[in-house]
């Protein structure tokens, strides 16, 4: 027997672990200008660092990873992944050229794929159904909540770098500031991992049975719903990912700014209105599937959409720089809106036994065409547009409210399709509860 609270235990150290994962991975984003400084790239090679070489590792490790997570050690992954991705993050100081730059975000990639499915089936493992959806909430705020900690707490560490001093360590020799905070994020992993060695790996339950020929036809009869739903919610994640990556260059380019104050200011504002964005779409997101509204999770992401598009880019306005500051938040609560309903959306068109891997391919896509493409699009325009010497207004402007307008499109297109297949689940559902019962009662 677990003690009443431990569980929730479980889901706090899991969640500090998921926002580690985000400083780790994030952090590269504060530290643009003085990368580009040492090893002479410009836009287009820093947006394949942002996103592109680590979209492309994450997503690949991620199924072979999701299928250990299925059967293995869930807690002993999570550690063998923290410690990979946290050796990782080291060796980004370490890096001498352009080519390990590139090797080491593809090592960050693949031991940070090995959290998400782990962590989920821990979580599934330690509470009943009818506390699972609080649980995997408060653990999915640490998307939100972890990327706004990253930028503020790398902020901080980058102003206390920023001194001027210099460090000279027996391998890496002189290190400079920039060095000194990834090695210091490369540190946290293994202070971090003991508190992971204090979750208790629970009993599996019963395995899963197979999948049956019905299940297979009713997947197929609603395709065109979820690749609709999963492309909407996959380009408004899309401008999230561009505007986050490259926001930090945005006001040192055009207003001027410190990296370190500005990642200070918008972490906090990450972790206020992306946080309460997340929460006010789950709840109105509820609230309009009890009036009966079966594509709730599509009018709140298509009003996420809208509201972005009109209302989410002012940022890049030529206004004082505090006021742009202040348009951020937004922008971030608009986005943040649609960033924890998609899954929601599955489980109303897609079978119980297929349900673990449609989400996986959803969110494959997902990091693909979001973390992968939006800051190594903005990075490409940049350098088409200007050499990668402009202000980024007009490639953020042109990336972010394209993936908005496109994101919204692909929802309002999807309703149809996703009420047909919504109305096929529910009648597929209730005839299998009905032979269930006949098949129980004989």
């Amino acid at each position: 027997m677990h003690r009443p609270m431990y569980p929730w235990f479980v889901v706090a150290v899991l969640l500090l672990t998921s926002m580690l994962s985000f400083l780790d991975r994030q952090i590269l984003s504060l530290l643009v200008a003085p990368i580009r400084a040492e090893f002479h790239i410009g836009d287009a090679q820093m947006g394949l660092l942002l996103g592109g070489v680590f979209a492309l590792a994450y997503s690949a490790a991620g199924l072979p990873l999701g299928y250990i997570a299925d059967r293995g050690h869930r807690r002993n992954l999570i550690v063998a992944g923290l410690a990979f991705w946290s050796l990782a993050t080291a060796a980004t100081a370490a890096a001498r050229g352009f080519e390990e730059l590139l090797l080491a975000r593809i090592a960050l990639g693949i031991g940070e794929a090995a959290l998400a499915p782990a962590a989920y089936s821990l979580i599934a493992a330690y509470f009943p159904p009818q506390q699972a959806a609080r649980a995997t909430s408060v653990y999915g705020l640490g998307v939100y909540l972890g990327v706004g900690v990253a930028v503020l707490a790398g902020g901080v560490l980058l102003k206390l770098a920023e001194g001027g001093a210099q460090w000279s360590l027996p391998v890496l020799g002189t290190i400079k500031p920039w060095q000194m905070v990834l090695l210091v994020l490369g540190a946290v992993g293994p202070v971090l991992a003991l508190l992971l060695f204090a979750i208790r790996e629970p009993p599996r339950g019963m395995p899963v049975a197979g999948v049956g020929v019905a299940e297979w036809g009713l997947l197929k009869g609603c395709w065109r719903a979820i690749l609709l739903l999963a492309a909407g919610f996959a380009l408004m994640g899309l401008s999230g990912y561009a505007s986050s990556a490259w926001l930090p260059s945005y006001f040192v380019r055009t207003h001027g700014w410190a990296v370190s104050t500005f990642g200070m200011v918008y972490g906090g504002i990450v972790m206020v209105f992306g946080c309460a964005g997340v929460l006010f779409g789950g709840w109105l997101t509820d609230r309009w599937a009890a009036a009966g509204h079966r594509d709730a999770v599509l009018r709140v992401g298509l009003l996420s959409s809208v509201g972005s598009t009109l209302f989410g880019l002012w940022f890049l306005l030529p206004v004082d720089s505090r006021v742009a500051a202040l348009l951020i938040a937004p922008a971030v609560f608009l986005i943040a809106m649609s960033g924890g309903i998609w899954a929601a959306g599955l489980r109303l068109i897609v079978p119980p036994s297929m349900l673990g891997r449609t989400a996986a391919l959803c969110l494959m896509l997902m990091t693909l065409s979001g973390l992968g493409l939006g800051p190594t699009l903005v990075g490409w325009l940049s350098h088409a547009l200007s050499g990668g010497t402009g202000t980024l207004a007009l490639p953020l402007l042109i990336v972010c409210g394209g993936a908005q307008l496109l994101g919204g499109l692909a929802l309002w297109m999807a309703r149809r399709p996703y009420l047909k297949a919504a109305r096929l689940h529910r009648l597929e559902s209730a005839d299998g509860a009905r032979k269930f019962m006949e098949t129980t009662k004989a």
